[in-house]
């Protein structure tokens, strides 16, 4: 059964990668408890590797081509279903069975089920996982397009763009916001 809607799970997400091999490379991988937000289900969750990031993000950009998302769709709705899409693709690779962890919790058909709020909560505890974990972690500014990027989103009000960042992120824009001057 699913632990999400409660349907079979037959096969890993589409896009999965196994890390065998790799952890020889960069050690253990790390895994976090937590439980799925407005649910009483126990996971695991880990980062993602670049291939699989790469993987999520071109089963993103070929599924959405299918169901006829092109170059002429608005932009706003291109941007909200793509990261919807996408982010349940990270969690359906992200979020593992917390008695064994080389499985998935669930299949990519059952994290498109889920609803925003919990995707977007488990994206950013996955953020804050990586900012946790980051070996880049002494960064101390922003790139340009990261600040534009969560500029925009503030003027916009768009708060699960925001959230996307991860807290490290959204310290660091809002210690350059001190900075500013008044206009």
């Amino acid at each position: 059964m699913g632990r999400l809607q409660g349907t079979p799970v037959h096969h890993a997400p589409a896009g999965e990668i196994s890390p065998a091999g790799l952890a020889d490379m960069l050690g253990e991988r790390v895994y976090v408890d937590l439980v799925v937000p407005r649910t009483s289900v126990a996971a695991k969750m880990r980062l993602l590797s670049s291939s699989e990031d790469t993987a999520a993000e071109l089963a993103t950009l070929f599924g959405l081509r299918e169901l006829g998302f092109d170059d002429k769709t608005p932009m706003h709705i291109w941007d909200r279903v793509w990261r919807r899409e996408y982010n349940a693709r990270v969690m359906s690779i992200a979020v593992r069975d917390p008695n064994d962890v080389s499985k998935p919790l669930d299949a990519i058909e059952q994290w498109r089920e889920c609803d925003e709020d919990q995707i977007n909560a488990l994206n950013v505890k996955y953020n804050d996982l990586g900012n946790q974990i980051d070996p880049l972690g002494s960064t101390v500014e922003l790139t340009q397009a990261e600040h534009d990027a969560l500029a925009s989103a503030a003027k916009k009000k768009l708060a699960d763009t925001l959230l996307s960042y991860g807290s490290r992120k959204l310290a660091l824009f809002a210690i350059s916001l001190v900075d500013q001057p008044a206009t």
